[in-house]
């Protein structure tokens, strides 16, 4: 948070504990943050779906194949 106190001019001291700029800094770097972590948690599920989807068509492959056969079966009984 420190690297962004010389970016941004400090409009003054207020009668509270953090100067109005403080208060921005500090819900900026916190909102970054917190935005930071859902862009991450996103894109772990996006690859998580990503790499299930091959094993989903493989898994429906699988079962048309078990049901093909069996209407064999049954066609032949």
């Amino acid at each position: 948070m420190e690297e962004w106190e010389y970016l941004v001019q400090d409009p003054g001291n207020t009668r509270g504990r953090m100067t109005l700029f403080k208060q921005f800094l500090h819900i900026y770097w916190v909102m970054k943050r917190l935005l930071e972590k859902a862009l991450e948690q996103a894109a772990i599920e996006m690859a998580e779906l990503a790499q299930g989807v091959p094993n989903l068509r493989r898994d429906l492959r699988i079962i048309q194949i078990t049901l093909e056969m069996e209407d064999k079966k049954l066609e032949e009984i």
